[in-house]
């Protein structure tokens, strides 16, 4: 007996959503906001208007880093959101203790979220760096440790040395200001060894350092 035919019906031609073209344009759209306030920043540095918009900036900054990370989903990406996060609530507490008028002459708990930020940075370079088996290789500690004293030579000239000397200051200031410049002498090593290890390309790396 002949088998009859059975006509299945069509697969459903599903429409493309728009999220996967409305996703750039917004991108585009934040990028062009933060270039304004960035502008306007510039323009007006100083009192309440200065203070927002700098606010505004960081915080956006830290919020395009976590989104980036939820695309990318690696942890080089997310010790790079960890570090700007950290900075934008840094400069969060800072400035609300000035709005509330408490002294934040020596140091205060923004030196957390500010020192947090290079630990994270500094991480998230190290996690680069390791497939390139830099963690073994003499010579990359080599230019690793030549760049930062470099860095720490000049540091010594333009910062570290009046911060020591001030006898005015107490020395658990003294050593919270003294961090950031040797921090960033290391950040700085680091950010040229991934160069050199072709781990990061130049302009990714001047953003980074920015």
């Amino acid at each position: 007996a002949d088998v009859p035919e059975v006509n299945l019906p069509a697969e459903p031609v599903i429409a493309p959503t728009r999220r996967s073209s409305l996703g750039p344009r917004l991108a585009w759209v934040a990028a062009g906001l933060g270039v304004l306030i960035t502008a306007l920043h510039l323009r007006w540095p100083d009192g309440s208007f200065g203070e927002i918009t700098s606010l505004v900036v960081n915080c956006g900054a830290a919020i395009g880093a976590l989104v980036g990370w939820r695309r990318v989903r690696d942890s080089v990406a997310w010790w790079i959101a960890i570090g700007v996060s950290l900075a934008a609530v840094g400069d969060i507490v800072y400035q609300v203790l000035i709005w509330v008028g408490q002294g934040t002459e020596e140091t205060s708990p923004a030196d957390l979220g500010w020192v947090g930020s290079y630990v994270a940075l500094i991480t998230a370079l190290l996690v680069l760096l390791r497939p390139a088996r830099d963690w073994m290789d003499a010579d990359a500690w080599v230019d690793i440790a030549t760049v930062t004293l470099i860095a720490l030579m000049l540091q010594w000239q333009f910062a570290l040395s009046a911060i020591v000397s001030d006898t005015s200051s107490p020395l658990h200031a003294r050593a919270v200001w003294a961090l950031y410049p040797a921090l960033a002498a290391v950040l700085m090593a680091l950010v040229v060894r991934t160069v050199l290890a072709r781990r990061v390309q130049a302009t990714a790396a001047g953003v980074l350092l920015a």
